[in-house]
């Protein structure tokens, strides 16, 4: 047997529907937003990499561990945050990259 060649809900391949809404990410493009990601997530994997050498310790610091933890976790906010006002790329490039030099410093 073979498949029909139109299913209910679904547009075969390689054809759209005229007029079909297309999101814009025009917004997302550009040097300052990508930049702003870069850094995000190059403090994240930071952070992540101390909290797995914490954790792997042999006197493991809670504190310091729920203190990385929580820095994740505002990062993750701060990245939504970009993903949303693509506008606070500036603001939050220069944040951490500040974070992440203390962080390395640390």
């Amino acid at each position: 047997m073979h498949e029909p060649e139109s299913t209910p809900g679904r547009i075969p391949p390689g054809e759209g529907a005229s007029g079909a809404f297309e999101p814009d990410d025009s917004r997302y493009e550009g040097d300052a937003f990508e930049e702003a990601r870069a850094v995000l997530r190059r403090f994240i994997r930071r952070c992540m990499q101390q909290i797995l050498e914490e954790r792997r310790a042999a006197r493991p610091d809670a504190a310091r561990t729920e203190e990385l933890t929580a820095a994740v976790k505002t990062a993750k906010a701060d990245e939504k945050a970009l993903l949303a006002d693509p506008g606070q790329a500036s603001r939050i490039t220069a944040l951490y990259a500040v974070r992440f030099s203390e962080l390395e410093a640390e």
